[in-house]
């Protein structure tokens, strides 16, 4: 067996295996003769079958099955041999690579492109700089918070007709420029909540129609959104990006709907393990919440913005047409190259991504260890410290906190049996670890900005 490689550009080569017939044969007969033992053909006695009508019914699958074998296991060793850092798999070339025919052949060629990882440098320096940008909570945000509690937790009732916050259900029906119904146009049965309406006009119609009631409008103009005009329809947001249809809205039933009042029964109803002396200290974790969610929007837009930063320095070159294969030939989900081509630019900004990242992780040498594993399920499950912690006494420790490490063990024991459950920590550590990092290395700048600059920059971002 003799096994070779021929570069094929920057970063792409073609490998080559021979298989002789001396490689497989001895191990094909071998087979052969096992499966004559074990054969049981009507007419002969077990383990008498001729071995040349052994070879004529399993010859061909068992040297398909020998050969795949020796492939499988020559390039591994090929691979790993010849410390090739290869991206994605081998991928077999059919152009070079003929079709095997065992009947009529001894020897064989195998052919596989594979791609190389791309070699780069990286160093992390105060002179790379980054915008975090945290946003400023203000009173209009934590009013809109509660009024949207107080939305979630209204009641309806039956109307007669519709008011700005009510609720209207009934028939949408497409129509063609003519007013009439299309024919296999859209319809669908429906409930469209007033003060959601964002076009003033549509709006206006909606309120004080009565049951019966018709009202010709176009969806797309009514929301301002692909994506709620799609729910709204039934339909995929590509077709509701291209509609222009107008619509039938036949009024069938009107719900009233009444926001809860901000009062103890609502607090209760938004936390319900948290009793509030007054709505000041309810607005305050509002507020607590708010930050919290938001400080989460801002570390991620963070690492975008380093993500970005670090792609640019580092100008990766790609294999572009190999990888452009791949995904064509190795997705879960079958694609086009027209979806390969559309796709591909997110697909090669994370790829070059993870690439920076593996390279910190090394540079680095960050590493998430099973203590560091367990030092993180332990904490979540006794974030306090043990009153023991700190010197007391004779330096023995209670009994009851000796039980409570006891049963905090067991805890944690029972966690780590979970692999699903560990591997999800050990990337957040990762992560954590890598973040951390990058703070303590660039030169980061800190903004306090509204909510409406922060959505502006996350919109800018490629991540």
């Amino acid at each position: 067996m003799n096994v070779t490689h021929e570069a094929t550009g920057e970063l792409t080569a073609t490998i080559k295996i021979e298989i002789q017939a001396g490689d497989y044969q001895e191990e094909v007969e071998k087979k052969l003769k096992e499966l004559r033992r074990k054969a049981n053909l009507p007419g002969f006695r077990p383990g008498h079958l001729p071995l040349g009508m052994v070879r004529k019914i399993y010859g061909r699958s068992v040297i398909s099955e020998e050969l795949n074998k020796r492939l499988s296991d020559s390039l591994d060793e090929y691979i790993k041999q010849n410390e090739l850092d290869l991206l994605g798999t081998p991928l077999a070339n059919k152009e070079k690579g003929k079709e095997i025919d065992p009947d009529n052949q001894k020897d064989f060629e195998f052919y596989f492109d594979i791609a190389l990882t791309p070699h780069f440098d990286i160093e992390l320096s105060d002179q790379m700089k980054v915008d975090f940008y945290k946003v400023k909570i203000e009173d209009e945000m934590i009013d809109n918070q509660i009024k949207e509690y107080s939305y979630r937790f209204g009641t309806t009732s039956p109307a007669e007709a519709a008011g700005e916050d009510d609720v209207v259900k009934g028939e949408l029906v497409e129509l063609d420029e003519n007013g009439n119904e299309k024919e296999k146009g859209i319809r669908k049965t429906t409930t469209i909540s007033v003060h959601f309406i964002k076009d003033p006009d549509t709006r206006n119609q909606f309120i004080g129609a009565a049951p019966d009631q018709q009202i010709i409008y176009h969806p797309m103009r009514a929301t301002g959104s692909a994506a709620d005009t799609a729910s709204m329809l039934g339909i995929k947001k590509e077709e509701a990006e291209h509609l222009e249809s107008p619509f039938r809205f036949t009024v069938n039933e009107i719900s009233h709907f009444e926001p809860a009042p901000v009062d103890s029964v609502l607090f209760e109803k938004v936390y319900p393990n948290h009793l509030f002396a007054s709505e000041e200290e309810f607005r305050q974790h509002v507020r607590n919440d708010l930050e919290a969610s938001l400080a989460s929007s801002s570390e991620r837009l963070f690492m975008s913005n380093i993500k970005d930063l670090l792609i640019k320095e580092t100008n990766i070159s790609l294999p572009v047409d190999f990888l452009k294969r791949y995904l064509l030939e190795t997705s879960e989900k079958k694609m086009t190259m027209e979806q390969v081509e559309a796709d591909f630019e997110l697909y090669a900004r994370s790829l070059r991504w993870q690439l920076i990242e593996n390279k910190l992780f090394k540079n680095y040498d960050i590493k998430v260890t099973d203590a560091d594993i367990r030092s993180y399920i332990r904490h979540y499950f006794s974030p306090e410290p043990h009153e023991h912690d700190t010197e007391q006494g004779h330096g023995h420790e209670p009994a009851g906190d000796t039980e409570r490490d006891q049963r905090l063990d067991r805890l944690v024991d029972m966690v780590m049996e979970n692999k699903e459950e560990v591997e999800k920590i050990n990337d957040y550590l990762y992560d954590t670890k890598l973040r951390d990092l990058l703070r303590s290395r660039l030169s980061v700048t800190t903004s306090v900005v509204s909510y409406e600059e922060f959505i502006k920059f996350a919109g800018q971002t490629k991540y």
